[in-house]
């Protein structure tokens, strides 16, 4: 991948390469290994609490993030659109410093060059909570711009 690209560049470049190589239908994770100008990235510190929102969750115990100039590794995963309930559907970034002191979810990104690998998945497993809370918990209740805010850093 080469240079200067942006969030949206990326996503946009391993979206084309999975249509064209794979299709849409089915989890992608990629890793791309490089140099990146700037990251700017978010960490939810753990929260123990039963019936508040992952929006309300990381309003309390969110950081954000930015660092400059630096190797690196972004891991990018891909969940298909009837996903969408499991996990937010579309791409997820997430990086990690070469010497892994830093990292986080990533809002937003300046990336120098890099080297990509893609790899289809065939399976996922989900374990489910075993706590009696999860059985009577409303899973639904976050709007589309909810979710947006919290895995793209939507305004």
């Amino acid at each position: 991948m080469g240079d200067k690209k942006n969030i949206d560049e990326i996503k946009t470049e391993l979206t084309i390469r999975i249509e064209e190589g794979f299709g849409l239908n089915s989890i992608h994770i990629a890793r791309i290994d490089g140099w990146f100008e700037s990251i700017h990235a978010r960490a939810g510190a753990a929260y123990h609490s039963q019936h508040i929102s992952l929006k309300d969750i990381l309003t309390k115990t969110q950081k954000d993030f930015s660092f400059e100039r630096l190797y690196g590794t972004l891991v990018c995963v891909y969940y298909p659109d009837y996903m969408d309930g499991i996990n937010a559907s579309g791409w997820h970034l997430h990086f990690v410093s070469q010497d892994r002191k830093l990292g986080g979810h990533v809002f937003e990104v300046s990336m120098g060059s890099g080297e990509c690998m893609l790899q289809k998945m065939d399976r996922i497993e989900i374990q489910l909570p075993r706590e009696a809370a999860f059985d009577t918990y409303s899973l639904k209740e976050a709007s589309k711009d909810e979710i947006a805010k919290v895995e793209q850093g939507s305004k």
